[in-house]
């Protein structure tokens, strides 16, 4: 009844790919597998306990959790029209939509997180040397410009952190350039605050970030982003969405400010101030790993190390270009995103059932037969697809392979000076 048929277990089951990485280890297998048999069960199990009693809320609801469909009133509307459009699907689009469900690309995400912090560590190391560096000469010079009491910033910006919400991975990098407004959003007049770290930053927008740097790791199109801009459902189906009411005042931000100028060295500050002003720290987010790594590339390095150097002309640098070439030679190497061919036949709903389009025009009854077919069919052709699952299960492994050994590369060149 639940359709489980050549789900079963098998010794290739217990063959898993493993990746160790500082931040954890990183096992897959035939999740794919797993989580077809697991919706199948699910909605078997759904079917079976509430046979003749199911009524169109419940199924309505058993849809949008099985589909990772976003509830709406018009999928409550035309939820028939949703399920014919959802079947009639590429194949692509159905893996991609389960990719995305269920994280697939998990050992990706991760793997870029390894190389978020070592990349981040790095900038803030980066922030510090300015700040000390440029105490130092304008102290030796007998300058009169205010110089930067880091322990005093650290502890305002851990106040501002607490009192707004920021919940920020990285204090000296948000702080370069902060928020200046809080947003509040409206909610049927209830005030319901949004300050966390992530509201700050889009992820919606790739042409936005900026790769002057011009780092290798751009060139890494990890999937799971384009599914989420093109390839997923929520780009094939066309939803309502409503904006969000915001209210927004300014933010005090007193005694939490870096200094940057220097006297005889305006054209210099000046450049960095506008390069900082470009930069958002981002922090990091599993979900959109990739656009988050892109960001905080987009760190103004180029301008921090000509002001370091003009303060003390000694320190040398780490070789970014060798870095550039290593990742490069890496890159190289990596893997082709699967290639999906689709050549299962859609089945049309029986004689009795295709009519049958809305709940306000038809009978209840008929309206939950067809839905039952609807997703007893997407379900099975989703079900065909389990051999391309894997193959972008192996594909994300090698992946998550490959950015660590980038992470490798770029930590082995920054412990030569740290």
């Amino acid at each position: 009844m639940y359709f489980t048929g050549g789900l079963e277990d098998t010794p290739e089951d217990e063959k898993f790919s493993k990746i160790e990485l500082d931040n954890g280890i990183i096992v897959t297998g035939d999740r794919f597998k797993y989580i077809i048999r697991d919706l199948l069960i699910e909605w078997g199990t759904f079917k079976d306990a509430y046979d003749k009693t199911i009524n169109y809320d419940n199924i309505l609801d058993q849809a949008i959790k099985i589909l990772n469909l976003k509830k709406s009133e018009d999928y409550k509307k035309n939820l028939i029209k949703t399920l014919d459009h959802i079947y009639k699907l590429p194949a692509n689009v159905h893996i991609a939509t389960l990719v995305k469900q269920f994280m697939l690309y998990e050992p990706v995400s991760e793997a870029i997180q390894y190389l978020f912090i070592t990349i981040k560590q790095h900038f803030e190391k980066i922030v510090k040397l300015f700040i000390d560096e440029r105490n130092k000469y304008i102290t030796e010079k007998g300058l009169d410009d205010k110089l930067n009491d880091l322990p005093s910033l650290m502890e305002r910006w851990e106040e501002l952190n607490e009192e707004y919400g920021y919940d920020t991975s990285s204090l000296l990098l948000f702080f370069l350039n902060p928020p200046k407004k809080k947003k509040v959003t409206i909610i049927e007049s209830d005030n319901v605050e949004k300050t966390s770290e992530d509201q700050y930053y889009s992820d919606s927008n790739d042409d936005a970030v900026n790769n002057k740097n011009d780092v290798a790791i751009n060139e890494i199109k990890l999937d799971e982003e384009k599914m989420s801009s093109s390839d997923t459902l929520e780009k094939e189906i066309k939803k309502l969405k409503q904006d969000d009411d915001y209210e927004e005042y300014e933010i005090d931000l007193s005694g939490a400010n870096i200094e940057f100028d220097v006297k005889g060295l305006e054209e210099l500050t000046e450049n960095l101030k506008k390069a900082i002003m470009q930069f958002t720290y981002p922090g990091f987010c599993p979900k959109v790993p990739h656009t988050r790594l892109l960001r905080l590339l987009t760190f103004p390095i180029i301008e921090f190390k000509e002001l370091i150097n003009k303060f003390n002309p000694s320190i040398n640098f780490h070789d970014y270009n060798k870095i550039n070439k290593d990742i490069h030679d890496i890159i190289d190497k990596k893997p082709k995103k699967p290639q999906i061919e689709d050549n299962i036949k859609r089945e049309t709903p029986p004689d009795e059932l295709q009519k049958v389009t809305s709940i306000e025009k038809n009978n209840l009854d008929k309206v939950i037969n067809v839905i039952k077919w609807y997703i007893d069919h997407i379900l099975q052709l989703r079900k065909l697809l389990i051999k391309d699952g894997k193959k972008y299960e192996d594909y994300y492994m090698e992946m998550a392979n490959i950015i660590k050994k980038i992470t490798e590369v770029i930590k082995k060149e920054l412990d030569k000076l740290d």
